[in-house]
């Protein structure tokens, strides 16, 4: 995370880029949606809401 904000803050430096904090905040909210769902940290979580959108139980509730 902090590399790609290291790397909008040069970019500003360019003078035909820009830096946009809602961009970088979007990166840093991929970035923890990513960390949630991964695992182990909730281990079965995907597999747990592709069942229940299939209208099956799952063994995670």
């Amino acid at each position: 995370m902090f590399e790609a904000s290291a790397r909008r803050c040069v970019q500003r430096l360019t003078g035909y880029r820009t830096f946009e904090t809602y961009d970088a905040l979007a990166d840093a909210g991929g970035v923890f949606l990513g960390w949630i769902a991964a695992p182990p940290r909730l281990p079965g979580l995907l597999r747990s809401i592709e069942a229940r959108s299939r209208g099956g139980e799952s063994r995670y509730r």
